[in-house]
């Protein structure tokens, strides 16, 4: 397939990850910043203040750590997922299975549904911090690996930035500062990406064949 065939596939296909990373790495954040006074308030029902402050951010420690773990382990098991299914649809799966845990989350006033929602999230972080770059890894043209890493690196800063400063300007006036619906709203956003990555796993694998070809 000739190159110009090659850049219009891989362009479509670094367009998509790039919209499925905003949102996904957008409901990170969301939960990043609202998870310590949701899990206070909903969960443990203890002020975030002294010996109560202690409780809510060694519980959501070990949240974060259950998530972190999977994470990791993930790394061994998406391998032989990808084979079977392509890149797009073990994305778009997993995605899914983190949007449902933000959404138990949001509604959680349990321990075993806190340690549930986590554990759906962990699923869906195992795959955000590794399906996008190894896909990438294998679009880009030879000796541009480089380059088009630093590119993609504004698709995690980017949802930073705008996530931090619609949170902070937007949500006590939309969303009554909710942490509820803050990770509610995240765990929409996230199942976005994760049907996006579903949609578009067949310019995923185009981009990726052309890729071999070229």
């Amino acid at each position: 397939m000739p190159p110009s065939s090659m850049t219009r596939e891989f362009r479509k296909a670094l367009t998509a990850l790039f919209v499925i990373q905003f949102f996904s790495w957008s409901a990170m954040f969301a939960l990043w910043i609202y998870a310590l006074p949701l899990v206070g308030a909903q969960i443990l029902q203890v002020p975030l203040a002294g010996a109560g402050l202690q409780t809510v951010l060694v519980t959501v420690s070990l949240c974060y750590a259950v998530y972190a773990l999977l994470g990791t382990l993930g790394g061994f098991v998406l391998p032989g997922l990808i084979g079977r299914l392509g890149h797009g649809a073990v994305l778009g799966l997993c995605l899914l299975a983190g949007a449902a845990g933000l959404a138990l989350l949001a509604c959680a006033t349990g321990i075993s549904a806190l340690i549930a929602a986590f554990v759906l999230i962990g699923i869906g972080w195992s795959a955000m911090g590794a399906v996008p770059y190894g896909l990438l890894a294998r679009m880009v043209p030879a000796g541009r690996g480089a380059h088009f890493t630093r590119i993609f690196g504004f698709s995690t800063v980017l949802p930073q930035i705008v996530t931090t400063l619609g949170l902070a300007l937007f949500a006590p006036r939309l969303l009554g500062s909710d942490p509820a619906r803050v990770i509610g709203l995240g765990a929409a956003a996230m199942a976005i990406a994760g049907l996006l990555a579903l949609l578009l796993r067949r310019t995923f694998a185009a981009a990726d064949a052309d890729h071999e070809e070229w």
